[in-house]
């Protein structure tokens, strides 16, 4: 948790990144937390460039099914 934690602060638009801690975070049982990083993985792939968006989708995916 605290690596995670660590680099989402130095890449906080890291659709990759906000959603493993987010699922590091619901595994904990902090719904709340991960929820919120969940949106923040949705809202950071809306930013990814153009030439990034293939490789980035998936994590958007990801994150969408788990705020269902």
């Amino acid at each position: 948790l605290d690596a995670l934690q660590k680099y989402t602060e130095r890449r906080p638009y890291d659709p990759e990144g906000l959603y493993h801690l987010g699922e590091t975070l619901r595994n904990l049982g902090r719904a709340d937390e991960a929820r919120e990083s969940f949106q923040q993985c949705l809202e950071a792939f809306k930013t990814t460039p153009y030439y990034r968006r293939n490789e980035m989708r998936k994590w958007s995916k990801l994150a969408q099914a788990k705020l269902k």
